[in-house]
């Protein structure tokens, strides 16, 4: 079932507030899971549960969107007082999750960020959970999606960076991180997922720029550059009559599959580098 827990923290005694706190969060999460009521084996089961270099785990800034529940500052802090972030978790288990957000608050484990203490400003809030079947039975068949991408999104061909938001890309990565957790009941054909995209859906709008953000890798900062924005996407008949998607069955069952992924983006991200707060992503009602 994956989840979506908002951390609050509060950095007013912090003598040198960071303006990003995703790595040293990333890493600490995982020993609150060990030294509380997940355990060990829970946190190993969590932090080795990686199916092609997908993370069962990310940790990124908030970022506004429909279903938060107060507004948050976009873009970097300067000088945070409280700041938010939001920790995904791609997870079977629901009381895992349970556990995870008692132990937050009751374990007394030290968060620490630049060997500094750091408290939390209130107690963890889920703000999303949803099992694998709620989104399968709840996706509809609009045949047009619109996602925002809140901070930077990119991917990488031939070892080399892009940022232009392709259907093929986007929704060919969100149905292998479907994949990689979901029920085998729900496992999706990726061969023929692929031809629909590269047969049947097009851009219909884009408003999009590219953003950097920075971090802080082997005791030096590296620029990493990505797309920020809005893409709609449209599912489109395939030009020729007697192809795979030309009878309704077919083309509906994947037109279903396409408002099924985007509504699995939120928990799931987009390109590279999610674990480390890259391609936060959320659905838009049309």
């Amino acid at each position: 079932m994956p989840h979506a827990l908002l951390l609050s923290l509060d950095l007013s005694q912090h003598p040198r507030p960071p303006a990003d706190c995703t790595m040293a969060l990333h890493r600490q999460i995982f020993e609150w899971i060990r030294h509380t009521y997940g355990g060990a084996e829970v946190a190993d089961a969590l932090h080795n549960r990686a199916h092609s270099n997908f993370a069962a785990m990310t940790v990124a800034p908030a970022q506004p969107n429909p279903r938060q529940r107060r507004a948050v500052a976009p873009g970097p802090i300067t000088q945070p007082i409280q700041t938010d972030y939001f920790v995904t978790m791609l997870w079977p288990d629901n009381a895992v999750f349970v556990r995870l957000c008692q132990g937050i608050d009751a374990s007394g484990y030290a968060l620490e960020i630049d060997h500094n203490p750091v408290t939390l400003a209130q107690e963890p809030e889920v703000v999303a959970d949803r099992t694998y079947d709620a989104f399968v039975q709840s996706a509809t068949s609009a045949r047009q999606v619109r996602l925002r991408f809140s901070s930077p999104t990119h991917f990488t061909s031939a070892g080399l960076r892009q940022v232009l938001p392709d259907p093929v890309r986007i929704f060919k990565g969100y149905a292998e991180r479907w994949n990689a957790f979901a029920p085998p009941e729900h496992e999706l054909d990726l061969e023929k997922w692929e031809r629909f995209l590269r047969q049947c859906v097009e851009v219909a709008d884009m408003n999009i720029r590219t953003a950097q953000r920075v971090l802080k890798e082997s005791h030096r900062r590296v620029t990493h550059v990505g797309c920020v924005g809005e893409v709609a996407y449209a599912v489109v008949r395939p030009k020729t009559p007697t192809g795979e998607f030309a009878d309704d069955a077919p083309f509906a069952a994947c037109t279903h599959t396409l408002n099924l992924l985007a509504d699995y983006s939120e928990f799931c991200g987009t390109g590279r580098m999610v674990a480390q707060g890259f391609g936060q992503t959320y659905r838009l009602a049309e």
